[in-house]
């Protein structure tokens, strides 16, 4: 099974709940490129993510945490999912689904 799987799985779960709000994250995005207290609590919050995203993963045996394997592919993942939303709110204005743009970010980052 590949890594991947379980997570589109995962995604299209209703446990997920409600899809993020482009303008609302564009307004935080610019927020956190003029405030540097955002910017720092933005930048500990995606490095948080990983941890948890980390955890997440194992927890579905999904994802190994020995060894660096776990936090690398965890880094990756949780930037593409990063870059996927920012794309959302930023380049597609909310147009779009990010329900195709999130498992397309995650295929792209597992290569």
């Amino acid at each position: 099974m590949a890594l991947g799987d379980p997570l589109f799985s995962a995604w299209a779960e209703p446990s997920v709940g409600k899809r993020p709000d482009a303008q609302n994250i564009d307004r935080l995005l610019r927020l956190a490129e003029c405030e540097p207290t955002v910017n720092v609590v933005w930048l500990q919050g995606h490095h948080g993510a990983i941890d948890s995203l980390i955890g997440a993963l194992a927890r579905r045996d999904i994802l190994a945490v020995d060894g660096p394997e776990g936090p690398v592919r965890a880094a990756v993942l949780n930037a593409a999912l990063a870059v996927a939303i920012e794309y959302y709110a930023r380049q597609a204005k909310g147009g779009g689904s990010i329900d195709d743009l999130v498992p397309r970010a995650v295929r792209l980052a597992l290569g």
